[in-house]
């Protein structure tokens, strides 16, 4: 036998001598082995009842907050260069949405008065995690304001303009932690509940 025939045959031998010792160690014969790989059922498919079911249908719907009746101080509004600022100091501007369809309230010179409407759903959201969908559809036309000009305190005029168009261009409404949020991507108004 040439000495490449005697190596497959020491491999052979050597490979049959571990498997000899892995199953004696393992505690079983070469039939056992034999029997037990030939002999295993088929694993048992999973019973339909411990499937979890897929849902199909969307969670329960979000109860809408109360707007008609209400009444607001404005705390904090987007100004026309695009950043929030607070109030004017010594100013106080207000908001009340009516029963009746209409929106009144104070500038911190003038009164004005308007009508403002509600559409579609009112869309949840988790608080800190808010889109262009949160709370509900509105819109405000029709403002009329008194003709009173106000130089004290100072910017008074500006902040009346800023709160008119921020109102005018507001299309999303939400309640907030109790506080009122009028919005759109260019607006912003927070109000809290008038005292």
């Amino acid at each position: 036998m040439s000495q490449k025939g005697n190596d497959f045959v020491i491999r052979v031998a050597f490979g049959a001598a571990v498997f000899a010792v892995l199953v004696a160690a393992c505690g079983g014969s070469d039939s056992d082995v034999a029997d037990t790989v030939t002999t295993a059922a088929p694993p048992s498919p999973t019973p339909a009842a411990t499937v979890a079911p897929v849902a199909t249908t969307a969670p329960a719907g979000v109860d809408v907050p109360e707007l008609a009746g209400t009444n607001w101080s404005v705390t904090t509004y987007t100004m026309a260069s695009g950043s929030l600022t607070g109030l004017v100091g010594g100013t106080e501007v207000t908001i009340s949405f009516g029963s009746d369809g209409t929106i009144s309230g104070f500038t911190g010179c003038n009164d004005y008065t308007g009508a403002y409407e509600t559409e579609g759903p009112y869309d949840g959201f988790e608080e800190g995690v808010r889109d262009a969908n949160d709370g509900q559809a509105i819109s405000i036309a029709s403002i009329t304001v008194t003709e009173i000009t106000c130089d004290s305190p100072g910017f008074v005029m500006e902040q009346e303009g800023e709160h008119l168009a921020n109102l005018a261009g507001a299309a999303r409404w939400f309640i907030s932690r109790g506080n009122l949020i009028l919005r759109s991507d260019d607006t912003f108004i927070e109000a809290e509940p008038a005292s």
